[in-house]
């Protein structure tokens, strides 16, 4: 059985799936137009019912906007501090990425499983990528080392021998595979 990841602390806090993605919508679509409506009372107070509720309807893609251009600052700057460089991002012609997520699924009806993902590889010369979907971070590899080192394991494990062994038998050719794995 494999081992199980280790929860956020959002996910500790609140255990029920179902709240956690409530309380996420409510902190995307609710809290920005509240705070616009809040900081509008407080400045203006005579506007009228639509300045205030075009206001608050705009605040919603604005703090997006914000939100993910700070967390895009604030991820090349640990970066730099630390000496590394920062995970390839996918650029794509639409907000939020939403013409690649358009070309994955397509490509999960049509191709081979997952051919949307090494076509992205290829594209971008790289095995790790930041698909950035809807302005979130999602990292796909196909480099087993760093998956190994994201996961916090050793990858003494990672290099092995394949070897097969062609058979002759009554029932025609067989092929018998053996592992070999350095000692731990």
């Amino acid at each position: 059985m494999p081992p199980r990841r280790e929860l956020t602390a959002f996910e500790k806090t609140i255990p029920d799936y179902r709240k956690r993605i409530l309380i996420s919508f409510a902190k995307a679509l609710l809290v920005p137009p509240l705070l616009t409506s809040l900081v509008l009372h407080l400045v203006c107070r005579s506007s009228s019912f639509w300045c205030y509720s075009s206001l608050a309807l705009l605040s919603i893609p604005i703090s997006v906007v914000l939100r993910s251009h700070y967390t895009l600052w604030a991820q090349d700057r640990e970066a730099a501090r630390m000496g590394a460089k920062p995970i390839t991002r996918v650029r794509g012609r639409w907000p939020g990425n939403l013409d690649v997520v358009l070309r994955m699924l397509k490509s999960f009806e049509d191709g081979y499983v997952l051919q949307g993902f090494a076509d992205l590889f290829a594209e971008y010369g790289c095995t790790t990528l930041n698909t950035r979907f809807f302005w979130d971070d999602q990292v796909s590899t196909r480099d087993l080392t760093a998956y190994s080192h994201s996961r916090g394991r050793e990858t003494r494990l990672l290099t092995h021998s394949l070897e097969s062994d062609h058979l002759h038998g009554r029932e025609g050719l067989q092929i018998r595979r053996t592992h070999r794995f350095p000692p731990l």
